[in-house]
């Protein structure tokens, strides 16, 4: 049928992130073409005089609207709006969601629809560990973060990995960081630096971090580029630093040893887990570089000797 756009209620459009790219081509597509697909409506509490509740759909809404069209074609699915939502979901091939997105949904159906995690997991055909850790990426990461994800602001994956352990550790600093990143667009590499410079320093440190992030990022990359004038001076705290990540190391090796074997790990451990392999994955990045270069250097003095 068609609808009007009054007659459409716009309850789940937070559920999905803004992709600016991906809109500009489909108000290209709808103003040359034509709405080619519908949108899927169910009636509003099984009564169609009250109106309908859009499910999917809401870019072309979106687009349509901001092309100064009056109307939509759409579905209305025989469905209440719970089993529409996941009757979408589970049919959803097209775009991928991001964990952020399927925590959003999954929040709206646990607390809106009443489902419990076990009909979640049932019904969506993923795992009660799945749905606990979607639900904790929501309830753990500060809501201005997630409005910074939800405007494409910041990447869905960079939020998980470094705003939800920071936030664990102390919510205020992930709170004040995200007031100090609003409005601007933030790679996933400079959240990392930003959350790797947080874990490591001080109380001073890390206050100064969160609060003007920008300038960090700036003086750290000026830093980067300047020659290494004072490559001595750091080499016994480099040492210091690899024999206190060895220690470190042995000693959460011999606790997780420590746990029954049959337990499964906390989140929360599964989490830090994460983040610690990002973060070693970096820096063994660095070593191997200067390890090539430090054996490239030494082939050719002696090559120059010889």
């Amino acid at each position: 049928m068609e609808l009007e756009f009054h007659q459409m209620a716009m309850k789940y459009e937070s559920l999905r992130i803004s992709q600016p790219g991906f809109q500009a081509r489909l108000m290209a597509s709808l103003a040359a073409e034509g709405q080619l697909q519908p949108v899927l409506v169910v009636a509003h509490e099984g009564d169609e005089s009250e109106g309908y509740v859009l499910i999917d759909g809401y870019r072309r809404v979106s687009g349509l609207r901001a092309l100064g069209r009056d109307t939509v074609e759409a579905v209305v699915l025989p469905l209440c709006e719970s089993g529409a939502l996941i009757f979408r979901y589970c049919q959803e091939n097209a775009h991928k969601r991001s964990a952020l997105e399927d925590g959003w949904l999954l929040r709206e159906l646990l607390d809106l629809h009443g489902m419990s995690q076990a009909e979640l997991s049932r019904r969506l055909q993923r795992s009660e560990s799945w749905v606990s850790r979607r639900l904790s990426l929501v309830r753990e990461l500060p809501d201005s973060a997630q409005e910074l994800v939800r405007h494409g602001k910041l990447c869905s994956d960079a939020a998980a990995k470094y705003l939800v352990p920071l936030s664990r550790g102390k919510r205020s600093d992930c709170e004040e960081l995200v007031r100090s990143l609003w409005g601007r667009r933030t790679s996933e590499r400079e959240l990392e630096r930003i959350y790797v410079s947080w874990k490591s320093g001080d109380a001073d440190g890390r206050r100064r971090v969160v609060q003007n992030p920008i300038l960090f990022l700036k003086t750290a990359e000026e830093l980067r580029s300047e020659p290494e004038k004072r490559i001595g001076d750091d080499i016994p705290k480099v040492i210091d630093d690899m024999e206190l990540l060895d220690a470190v190391s042995g000693r959460a090796r011999r606790r997780i040893r420590r746990m029954r074997a049959g337990d499964p790990l906390p989140e929360t451990i599964i989490e830090s887990w994460r983040a610690a392999q990002s973060s070693f994955a970096a820096l063994a990045e660095t070593m191997e570089k200067r390890i090539d270069v430090g054996q490239g250097n030494q082939r050719s003095h002696s090559a120059s000797a010889s």
